[in-house]
């Protein structure tokens, strides 16, 4: 009885080792680049919304829930992600709608340009922050590129344990408390300019650029 007794606090504890180290290796998204940290904030809303826009950059850095509020007293959240293909959005809605029921959804359309996943980091800067659920595991399944495992979505440790060599203050100073990125879900940059033309060594045309401005990531 003994025997067993400690068997199992051992292997308790082993457990309670392994996620909080899952818990300080994973990326907390709160220096350069922040998008990683969107998804999650959704769930720390209390109040449901008249409008939920769904989508990447084009719409949470242009459209403003306060300002919508402000102006015609309208409820509203966005619940967007850098580069957030378009199953991605429907598992995100599907998600979404068992917490509320808005009146209207703005669903964004530019990223139906592809059929295909595109890159790991942006499936888990839009995945990782989704609570688990019927509605996780099918955007996961959709999302993963032939060289990522499912498995590494379920215990994050498998993917991030190089980053124990690369830890931060901000992986401490995160561990037990997360950071409000965005209000309502809109992220407001102070790091843009106004366009000018000629200004650039080199200048893109629209089509070329579209989709590239909301990156998260270089590259």
């Amino acid at each position: 009885m003994k025997t067993a007794v400690r068997r199992i606090v051992s292997v308790g504890i082993l457990l309670i080792l392994l996620f909080a180290m899952q818990r300080l290796v994973m990326p907390k998204y709160v220096d350069d680049v922040i998008e990683g940290g969107f998804t999650a904030e959704y769930y720390r809303e209390e109040n449901p919304h008249e409008v939920l826009m769904i989508g990447d950059c084009e719409l949470y850095e242009n459209f403003s829930p306060i300002t919508m509020w402000k102006n015609y007293g309208i409820t509203s959240y966005i619940r967007g992600s850098a580069q957030q293909l378009t199953w991605q959005s429907y598992y995100l809605l599907e998600d979404a709608l068992k917490y509320e029921t808005p009146d209207v959804v703005v669903f964004n359309v530019l990223e139906l340009k592809y059929n295909e996943p595109q890159r790991e980091e942006y499936n888990r800067m839009t995945l990782d922050g989704m609570r688990w659920s019927v509605s996780k595991v099918q955007a996961i399944r959709a999302s993963m590129l032939p060289e990522e495992h499912f498995i590494d979505y379920v215990f994050p440790l498998l993917r991030y344990h190089s980053r124990v060599t690369e830890l931060t203050a901000n992986d401490w100073k995160y561990y037990f408390k997360d950071k409000t990125r965005t209000t309502a879900g809109y992220y407001m940059r102070v790091d843009t300019a106004p366009y000018e033309e000629g200004i650039w060594e080199e200048e893109e045309s629209e089509s070329d650029t579209l989709g590239k401005k909301c990156n998260g990531i270089s590259g």
